[in-house]
């Protein structure tokens, strides 16, 4: 099993580069910096063109997570566009702020 698992991300990461190429240079949106990352940076970073087989598993865990994250907030920023859009032009009333949590 742990033999077939390492196949796979073996296999999995010989789509780095497509995946760098299909990022490509677009800017980064939630990265507000003077010299701010293309997405292909923040999602491959410095990954090696060859990989250790020891570090197949976190570099793929590593891309999961940050395309995970863009997905959320891409989604949220989304959301928050509708409302506004909502709001603005169909003069629909927003949305009312969330109960404050203990959390954080």
């Amino acid at each position: 099993m742990v033999l077939s698992l390492e196949r796979g991300i073996r296999d999995w990461t010989r789509h780095l580069p497509s995946l760098r190429e299909a990022l490509g240079t677009a800017p980064d949106p939630f990265d507000e910096s003077v010299n701010a990352a293309t997405i292909a940076e923040r999602v491959l970073g410095s990954i090696p063109a060859r990989l250790e087989p020891g570090s197949y598993f976190p570099v793929a865990q590593r891309v999961t997570d940050v395309l995970a994250e863009l997905e959320a907030r891409t989604l949220g920023r989304l959301a928050l566009l509708a409302e506004e859009a909502e709001v603005d032009i169909a003069g629909l009333p927003g949305l009312p702020d969330p109960p404050a949590t203990d959390e954080g």
